[in-house]
């Protein structure tokens, strides 16, 4: 009987968690015929592109919906502090039970579903609040939360999946997660991005035709945070018209309603751009779908990505694999992950971005040979490899479930 293993999906099917999520599974189900899969959710059965048509098993288990109150939330963090029982306000372990998996993946720490009773594996996500902790979405309480959580799962988890040499170093230093109990599986696209990577030009150009876009324009996809650095980016597009007088277009999507954040930085965003007179030059998409997300690429001069975020990034992969050339941050491991296929500028520096930026809107013989450079440097991302990497953790975490994981206590915080 081949062993059972579970993936837990975030709630919201918007952003990183829930791609990074998807990615996981689809590579597996796909690319691995050595276990059965259960796919473990909250609301919506998540649209995976096997769609389990394949001979193995798959599947699908809900979690039920979670609304606690501010109180329970407290009682249930402190409850993770001083190494209580967690679950106070969700545990997964009638889900656990119901599904019957031998192992679970954790795509990333969810605040509210702490694995009981069964091994798991987990990513925790950057230790961005250590590096900028001034940013607002990093409150007080939010940086004690993801302290304390990243903490409990890094000590209870069978194994930790980094995506750098540099994370498996901030796993050490901040959560407290031992070198020998961590393995380094780099990130690639999202799956939407193999999905519709062959789009033409004109497909792309048929899709987005009723969106009144400039005729050329940078993109930038990122959900509407400070740490992503619109506003560093804005003040860059107008100094290059005070430079060279060129007037750069900027196409930014991503949520800017559903949460206080992404609503104060939309609309400090437009006052801005009003300030620096260059709304004219902003067209702001709001959330698009996935297939929407790449035409956008494909119609686009270029990918340019300020976002204050490390050690590595996804979306200049997707813009190499979609044959976009890229302009992006000079932190940590990016420049390893770019190599010779991007422009690198340093993102607190406005003139460094404006100067970046102007090189890629302006030289079209070099962003020809950024875009076959990063073909090339991606060519390698394909979802067997990373299938591949996820089948060799799963081995490594079944070896592992000998050996009771390390106990998390109070003390070690």
């Amino acid at each position: 009987m081949k062993r059972r293993i579970g993936i837990l999906f975030p709630s919201s099917k918007k952003g990183g968690v829930y791609q990074y999520a998807r990615g996981i599974a689809d590579s597996l189900i796909n690319h691995s015929g050595n276990y059965d899969f259960c796919i473990i959710h909250e609301e919506g059965k998540p649209d995976l592109s096997s769609g389990g048509s394949n001979d193995r098993s798959i599947d699908f288990v809900q979690i039920p919906p979670c609304n606690p109150s501010n109180l329970r939330k407290l009682i249930h963090l402190l409850s993770l502090y001083i190494g209580f029982s967690p679950g106070l306000i969700k545990n997964l372990k009638s889900v656990l039970e119901k599904a019957s998996v031998d192992l679970l993946i954790v795509p990333t720490p969810l605040f509210f579903s702490i694995p009981l009773d069964v091994p798991f594996i987990t990513s925790l996500p950057d230790h961005n609040d250590k590096y900028f902790p001034d940013f607002p979405e990093y409150s007080l309480k939010t940086k004690l939360a993801r302290n304390i959580i990243f903490r409990y799962f890094g000590k209870n988890a069978v194994l930790v999946v980094a995506d750098s040499e540099t994370t498996v170093g901030d796993l050490e230093r901040f959560s407290g997660v031992h070198r020998e109990k961590t393995f380094i599986i780099p990130y690639i696209p999202p799956d939407y991005i193999y999905e519709f990577k062959d789009m033409s030009q004109a497909e792309a150009a048929i899709l987005t035709n009723h969106l009144n876009l400039p005729d050329r324009y940078i993109f930038y996809p990122a959900q509407f945070w400070y740490q992503k650095n619109h506003f560093r980016l804005f003040k860059a597009i107008r100094r290059v018209r005070d430079i060279h007088n060129e007037k750069i277009n900027l196409v930014l999507s991503g949520n800017s309603t559903g949460s206080p954040i992404y609503e104060k930085v939309y609309q400090e965003l437009q006052t801005l751009g009003e300030e620096l007179d260059i709304e004219s030059q902003i067209t702001y998409m709001g959330y698009t779908d996935n297939k929407m997300t790449v035409a956008l690429y494909k119609r686009s001069v270029g990918l340019v990505s300020p976002a204050l975020q490390a050690p590595t990034t996804i979306p200049p992969l997707e813009a190499m694999m979609l044959g976009v050339p890229v302009a992006t941050v000079n932190l940590a491991e990016i420049p390893k992950q770019v190599g010779d296929a991007g422009l690198l500028f340093d993102p607190l520096d406005v003139e460094d971005i404006a100067k970046k930026t102007y090189i890629l809107w302006t030289d079209a013989a070099l962003r020809e040979q950024m875009v076959s450079r990063g073909l090339e440097i991606v060519k390698y991302l394909n979802r067997e490899w990373y299938a591949e990497q996820w089948v060799k953790a799963i081995s490594n975490a079944f070896m592992r479930t000998t050996v009771a994981p390390e106990k998390w206590t109070k003390d070690k915080l």
